[in-house]
């Protein structure tokens, strides 16, 4: 059973409920993004709880005793990979409600990763 289960760390649900929320939130209204197009954000942010909660199997995995190597390989690649998924996987979601929430579709091709940008001319 996930530790989260456990009596005393069910907090996380009440924690989480505003954190997720403002983690959608923030970047999009810092980048210019209408109040009105927020949701599909805030959703993504509230889903970002199954990676946080996902770490607990890493951290199993590579205990600080393991040696430094190991734990730094397995923390690091870990979080290569969410950070990658977890980013495609907000792209997908976005292009699928861009009709209801537009500002969202674009202002994550002009400040999203640099991947999901088409090359520009040189003007040179």
């Amino acid at each position: 059973m996930h530790p989260i289960l456990s009596y005393r760390r069910r907090c996380f649900a009440a924690i989480w409920v505003p954190v997720g929320a403002l983690a959608g939130a923030l970047p999009f209204w810092a980048a210019g993004g209408r109040v009105a197009d927020v949701w599909p954000l805030v959703v993504w942010g509230e889903a970002l709880a199954a990676p946080v909660l996902a770490s607990w199997w890493v951290c199993r995995f590579a205990p600080i005793g393991a040696g430094p190597g190991r734990v730094f390989a397995t923390v690091g690649s870990a979080a290569v990979i969410t950070a990658a998924l977890w980013l495609a996987a907000g792209r997908v979601w976005i292009w699928m409600v861009a009709s209801a929430a537009p500002t969202a579709d674009l202002l994550f091709l002009r400040v999203g990763p640099v991947a999901s940008r088409s090359p520009q001319p040189s003007s040179l």
